[in-house]
């Protein structure tokens, strides 16, 4: 039994690990489906061969710093891995007023054993302001969201570009992707109301490119266009937020321009009326979900820790090393 863990726990069976590591790595980025799935028989193997080696080298246990550094190596691999199976990546866009639902997530990423609870959180975009200088350099951002807990309690918190909203080791980051969004109603023939927002390019890098596509509920095609006053000042600061005199929405019908609607101003349709009721802004988010993230820095805390002990007793012993060498050799 003892041989085979000295098989196990060698260093060319590290080396192959390692190796076998970073071909999962590959598979993982060049592959699409689970790829995380080719990277656990890998970490799988590693961790049994460190494990292995810590049994079957009695100088490692002898040295109670150096069996901890080693200890925290294995705990860091099986963390890691646990947290790939169980992480998340997204992103999301959300309009000023508009609640967080599962619909809106775009999921960039996410391991096998993630479980989504995004879909418990209570949480609504609130304003939105980002301030400029001169040349539109983007200089801060504020996006306040409102949390409302399972007992009715409703509280503020607001996100910038360094501190993100943490919520159920879920973090909420600002992206440069936000915008203005045309809050729309439809009523159809039989007085049904539906109300939606239409978000338009990123803005002000694309200020230029304000039009977006739309499908009334009873399927007509629409091309907007969105009309505002150059809020930009190249002479001094300015905030972009959704405070635009009179913004102007053009609706586009066969390659024509069949009306321009201003807020409150409505038009008649096949199938129903649209009107345009106010303009708001919309943010984008990134959004990542890593439970073990905490784990990760105090187990590499702890071995740090470890390694400047061990290293710290071989430089103590050293001293002691020499005079019992030179003792030996008189």
């Amino acid at each position: 039994m003892m041989r085979i863990l000295r098989i196990l726990g060698s260093l060319r069976l590290t080396l192959f690990g390692i190796v076998l590591i970073a071909t999962g790595v590959l598979l993982n980025i060049y592959i699409p489906g689970n790829p995380d799935l080719f990277i656990s028989g890998p970490v799988g193997f590693l961790s049994l061969n460190l494990l292995a080696a810590i049994i079957t080298r009695p100088q490692m246990r002898r040295q109670h710093a150096l069996l901890l550094f080693h200890l925290c190596l294995l705990a860091l691999v099986v963390v890691v891995f646990l947290g790939r199976l169980t992480h998340f990546k997204g992103q999301v866009e959300l309009t000023e007023g508009q609640w967080l639902e599962a619909a809106n997530l775009v999921t960039v990423s996410s391991g096998p054993w993630y479980h989504n609870i995004l879909t418990d959180i209570q949480l609504q975009q609130g304003p939105i302001q980002v301030a400029y200088t001169t040349q539109n350099y983007r200089q801060k951002t504020h996006s306040q969201i409102l949390l409302t807990s399972a007992q009715g309690v409703t509280e503020a918190a607001m996100i910038d570009d360094n501190n993100p909203l943490v919520i159920d080791n879920y973090r909420f980051y600002i992206t440069p992707n936000k915008g203005f969004s045309a809050i729309l109603r439809w009523v159809d023939l039989a007085g049904q109301t539906v109300l939606g927002a239409v978000n338009f390019p990123s803005y002000p890098a694309l200020d230029f490119k304000q039009k977006q596509q739309w499908v009334t509920p009873e399927g007509e095609k629409l091309s907007l266009r969105l009309i505002i006053e150059n809020i930009a000042d190249a002479n001094n600061n300015w905030i972009l937020s959704s405070k635009v005199s009179k913004p102007r929405l053009d609706v586009i019908v066969n390659d024509k321009v069949h009306t321009s609607l201003f807020p409150g101003d409505s038009m008649k349709l096949s199938g129903g009326e649209l009107q345009f009721m106010q303009l708001k802004m919309w943010m984008g988010y990134y959004i990542n979900y890593d439970p073990n993230s905490r784990w990760i820095f105090l187990i590499a805390l702890l071995g740090v820790l470890a390694m400047s002990l061990h290293l710290y007793g071989r430089q103590v012993n050293a001293p002691t090393l020499v005079r019992k060498l030179v003792a030996v050799e008189k």
